[in-house]
């Protein structure tokens, strides 16, 4: 797996963790589920100021910005890889 996948599937799974407890949550709610253990659960308080909604979202935030740092290192590669083939291809051979 090269750095441009493996960066995107870090990001997928980031959003996974932050984003979509998030909207599971605030589609139960506009159904009228409130009381849904998922909605119960994510609004559960740790410490007594945190909610689960809160500590999952932190939590993916650096999965989410290394994905980023992956994928984009990972194009900059791929361009210098093309960069470096295509100057070698545009070499005029030394004639003798």
């Amino acid at each position: 797996m090269d750095r441009v996948a493996r960066g995107i599937l870090e990001v997928v799974v980031g959003l996974g963790v932050g984003v979509v407890p998030t909207l599971a949550a605030l589609t139960l709610v506009a159904l009228g589920l409130t009381s849904s253990p998922l909605v119960q659960g994510l609004m559960t308080e740790l410490a007594g100021s945190f909610s689960v909604n809160l500590v999952l979202s932190i939590l993916a935030c650096p999965v989410v910005v290394l994905g980023l740092r992956d994928f984009r290192g990972g194009l900059r590669a791929r361009a210098g890889q093309i960069n470096m083939e295509s100057e070698a291809s545009r070499e005029i051979p030394a004639s003798r």
